[in-house]
């Protein structure tokens, strides 16, 4: 009797599957139908993880979340022998037409009734993700802040798809105009949008439909005003992905903002948009891991009213990590709808 199976794979380099399994259909994340099936999967389980209180479900939703392809297979029979090699290759999730989710070997990472894993049953990440994790915690500990291992790594190398360059320069230029904006609000000596939009012409193209409307107002509210400076530390994050600044500081004092100000208007912006060029992935999932796990550190230490350790601030946190997150193209996520969840 014929078995189909449709296996979700992160990383991004499709490869053949095993020739005793023949390719039914192929649907890119960027497919409406993979992109649909992906949303649903993510809330659904999302929602079990609520009703049961289980972080192996939220921890198969992250997957879901990174896959880069769906791959339909049809086989004579079950082969695991045959098609694990090549599911762990891609990084891939199987699942079965009854809905039952498997991990490369097969194994059940959560069965219906309960949503309990098998024992054995692994959550498949790629090499380079696990010793990015252990990195993240090793560099923690040295400054004394544990966090749990059950935290999951962040996406890698093989599957990531970081934002490029120019993007990554208009979205740095359009937060510098808010917060100078903002900046301009609460020192009451408020800089005008035409002022602005001389001065920076191409940040326009780039602003977020939040960010317009922030503008658009002569007099927004103050704790609007307080949140848009926040944008700084986000910004300085982009710069430093940009080689602005040759490091990101330690998440415990407030950026620079004449620091980040000058180095954004030291050089015209067109000269930014032609000549900038990004980090490599790997510095940049290595902020993106270790501010991963930061956040929780600062969260935790928030939800038991305890200082938090190191002196990390959480605000300085969760801005850098909204900017790492949007680069990596967390859910594909425009600005405004970037999660940073912990």
């Amino acid at each position: 009797m014929a078995v189909s199976i449709d296996a979700y794979c992160t990383v991004r380099t499709p490869v053949r599957p095993p020739a005793s399994f023949a390719e039914v259909g192929r649907h890119d994340r960027h497919d409406h139908e993979l992109a649909s099936d992906l949303a649903v999967r993510y809330r659904d389980l999302l929602h079990q993880s609520e009703l049961r209180s289980l972080p192996s479900l939220a921890a198969i939703a992250q997957h879901f979340l990174r896959v880069q392809r769906r791959v339909s297979l049809v086989a004579d029979r079950w082969d695991r022998n045959l098609l694990a090699p090549w599911a762990w290759q891609v990084n891939a999730i199987l699942v079965t037409p009854e809905g039952e989710i498997l991990d490369p070997d097969g194994r059940r990472l959560c069965d219906r009734d309960h949503g309990l894993p098998e024992s054995d049953a692994q959550l498949p990440f790629p090499v380079e993700a696990r010793q990015r994790k252990a990195q993240s915690e090793m560099l923690l500990r040295n400054r004394l802040i544990d966090v749990p291992a059950e935290i999951l790594p962040v996406v890698s190398e093989p599957e990531v798809e970081v934002r490029d360059a120019h993007a990554v320069v208009g979205r740095a230029l359009a937060l510098l105009v808010v917060a100078v904006r903002a900046e301009s609000l609460r020192n009451d000596q408020p800089i005008s949008l035409a002022r602005l939009q001389n001065r920076l012409p191409e940040a326009w193209g780039h602003l977020s439909a939040s960010e317009l409307i922030f503008l658009e107002q002569s007099q927004p509210d103050p704790l609007a005003i307080e949140d848009a400076l926040w944008n700084y530390e986000s910004l300085l994050t982009l710069q430093w992905a940009l080689g602005m600044h040759p490091e990101l500081p330690f998440p415990d004092e407030f950026c620079d903002i004449a620091a980040i100000t000058h180095t954004m208007l030291s050089i015209p912006a067109d000269q930014w948009l032609k000549q900038t060029q990004l980090r490599n992935d790997r510095a940049i999932l290595d902020a993106l891991d270790l501010h991963q796990r930061l956040l929780w550190a600062a969260r935790e230490a928030y939800r038991l009213q305890q200082p938090p350790p190191a002196s990390i601030d959480g605000n300085i946190i969760v801005r850098r990590q909204h900017a790492l997150n949007w680069l990596t193209s967390w859910a594909d996520a425009d600005w405004d709808a970037v999660d940073t969840p912990s």
